[in-house]
């Protein structure tokens, strides 16, 4: 997911739309750890979590679809 976001950055592009899925460990207590790295790794980066969806498939595996807007330069000022 980093790659597609390496091209997205290089095109200038302000909003990146991600598909997060696949079988992941789920815990109660503590969530699911790979999507929680995934994000803070993006985030990392200048983009920002605006909203967030997720279904699951027919055999029952979550998929996410997260999308990050850019932070402006006013915005990482505040």
């Amino acid at each position: 997911m980093l790659d597609d976001l390496k091209k997205v950055e290089e095109a200038g592009h302000t909003v990146f739309a991600a598909e997060l899925y696949g079988t992941l460990r789920v815990s109660s207590t503590h969530g699911m750890p790979e999507w929680s790295e995934i994000i803070s790794a993006v985030e990392a980066r200048g983009w920002v979590l605006t909203n967030w969806s997720v279904s699951s498939d027919e055999k029952g595996r979550s998929n996410a679809y997260p999308l990050f807007r850019r932070r402006t330069s006013s915005a990482e000022g505040s």
